[in-house]
């Protein structure tokens, strides 16, 4: 048995938590797009979309998973508190790395996004992915820009590094919890992209990366930091190949 990670006095996170917070999760996914739905309902353009056609625009989804992101972190940081009794970030190890670290993690982040777009451009990555629709309208395609660089890594890194992988890691070896951590991370993104096996295996790759500097820093916050950078290079190098996302052709 590998040696845990240091704790707090407190309870510690459980499978039970873990299960808890998916749960709600999906529970914020379905109460968010039925929010969206009555919502859309009072917008111009909007009013007579029906409902399939509505769960398929950019915009909607973006907007919704938001909302759903926001009360799943809010559920989740009163939920883990109170059943750890402690500070949630405490809780899930969010300490931020030594000063001198910090530039590593974010030069990391850069490097890591440019050997996957090297690398996916000598695989048969498919020409059209669900997730290039959103890249179609360029205020769409920034506002899932600052989704994916503000949002989604702290959210993820919180669930899959903060709040599972310690879990995993109390009952496997460590390099078994990291590769079950990182299958669930990529999963997490297949609807994106159509289950097509080049992108999930970078994401894959990535997440191996995330949660081992997980494991050898014992920091949340370093994590976050690689994630961070990895996603806003990939984004940046997006905008820029496509002139601001309005040549889509160079995607």
């Amino acid at each position: 048995m590998e040696e845990q990670l240091p704790q707090s006095p407190g309870h510690e996170i459980t499978f039970f938590d873990v299960a808890v917070v998916v749960l709600f999760f999906i529970f914020s996914l379905f109460f968010s797009g039925a929010v969206g739905a009555f919502a859309a309902r009072f917008f111009p353009g909007l009013s007579g979309v029906p409902l399939d056609k509505l769960a398929k625009l950019p915009l909607f989804l973006v907007l919704v998973q938001l909302f759903a992101y926001l009360l799943a972190f809010v559920f989740t940081r009163m939920y883990i508190t109170e059943r750890t009794q402690k500070d949630f970030w405490e809780a899930v190890c969010w300490k931020m790395p030594a000063l001198r670290t910090i530039p590593v993690y974010g030069v990391g982040g850069f490097v890591l996004s440019l050997l996957v777009l090297t690398v996916t451009q000598f695989l048969p990555v498919p020409d059209s992915l669900p997730i290039d629709e959103a890249f179609k309208v360029p205020h769409t395609a920034l506002l899932l820009m600052a989704f994916a660089v503000l949002v989604a890594p702290v959210m993820e890194e919180l669930f899959f590094r903060g709040l599972l992988f310690p879990v995993l890691l109390r009952s496997l070896d460590h390099r078994v919890a990291i590769v079950f951590t990182a299958l669930g991370f990529a999963f997490l993104h297949s609807g994106q992209l159509s289950f097509a096996w080049v992108p999930l295996l970078m994401l894959f790759l990535v997440g191996l990366t995330l949660t081992m500097v997980r494991y050898r820093s014992q920091s949340l916050a370093a994590s976050w930091l690689l994630h961070f950078s990895y996603n806003t290079t990939l984004f940046l190098v997006m905008a820029i190949q496509t002139h601001g996302f309005r040549d889509l052709s160079k995607m």
